[in-house]
């Protein structure tokens, strides 16, 4: 996964910019870790009758795994000589699971921002709304179509023609772009339960630590069964590159329910009372 470029003086060193992207996820799942058990020892100390922080836990436990396994991934990546056919296809397969990391991780912090509204204030969730909603889907579909061009121009040898798997590349960040634009501008006012949105975190969670693994264990069946002159099939990259964009447009659709509705309770906060179980007011 490089940046998006059509036009390319040479192949690039795939291998060392895995060994830098290694490096990053691995910094990035040492953050979330030190996040997830800050959160579990904030939950043990709080006295309130109910804190709803459970709903962002397993995002965050979920955005950790998947760093440590894209973290994996690309170092495995960095053991492939620059140059060759397969090593391209390998890193953007790699670039799957980080890029699915990545959007994980900022949707954790969105979901444990809105779990605490009352004690932040809505400035931040604002921003990583727009964040997790406008930017990151189109931004990680295009560094994913980055990959593929350097698949295909390493098994076909010419960087700058526009080919089909490019069209088809094209296509999906289309489709991602109209579709997180669409969340954005609709208003999502309507009440809905703490549950659908518990719900939809704990499914996008275990969807993203499904795929963070399967992009490590792509690369490793890639690497085991073939060899670096091997030429990987164009529907490999495409087909991560697909994953990618359906993965952040559901991630985008639910971000945008904690972004646009400011007042959804996600469960009982510190401010709210316990019922009175007689149903009698407290005499005065």
């Amino acid at each position: 996964m490089v940046p998006f470029t059509i036009v390319s003086s040479g192949p690039p060193n795939l291998p060392q910019l895995a060994g830098y992207y290694s490096q990053l996820a691995g910094v990035l799942a040492g953050f979330s870790f030190a996040g997830l058990v800050a959160l579990v020892t904030a939950r043990r100390g709080i006295d309130d009758v109910e804190v709803p922080i459970r709903h962002s836990v397993a995002p965050l436990t979920s955005a950790f795994i998947a760093l440590v396994a894209s973290s994996l991934d690309y170092a495995i990546v960095t053991g492939e000589l620059a140059g060759t056919p397969r090593v391209a296809s390998l890193q953007t397969i790699a670039g799957m699971g980080f890029s699915i990391a990545g959007i994980m991780l900022v949707f954790s912090i969105l979901v444990l921002l809105s779990d605490l509204r009352h004690h932040v204030g809505s400035a931040a969730i604002q921003l990583l709304g727009n964040t997790s909603v406008l930017i990151l889907p189109p931004l990680l579909v295009m560094l994913m179509w980055g990959g593929l061009r350097d698949h295909l121009g390493q098994k076909y040898g010419a960087y700058s023609e526009f080919v089909l798997a490019d069209w088809i590349a094209l296509g999906v960040f289309g489709v991602t772009l109209v579709a997180v634009v669409g969340f954005r501008v609709r208003s999502f006012r309507s009440f809905r339960p703490s549950s659908d949105l518990g719900r939809q975190a704990a499914v996008l969670a275990n969807a993203a630590a499904l795929l963070a693994f399967l992009s490590l264990a792509g690369s490793t069946i890639l690497i085991t069964f073939t060899t670096a002159e091997t030429t990987i099939s164009d529907a490999v990259p495409i087909s991560a590159l697909v994953l990618v964009a359906v993965f952040c447009v559901a991630t985008a659709y639910s971000a945008s329910h904690y972004q646009s509705s400011p007042h959804v309770p996600l469960g009982p906060t510190s401010h709210d009372s316990p019922p009175d179980p007689a149903g009698a007011k407290v005499p005065s």
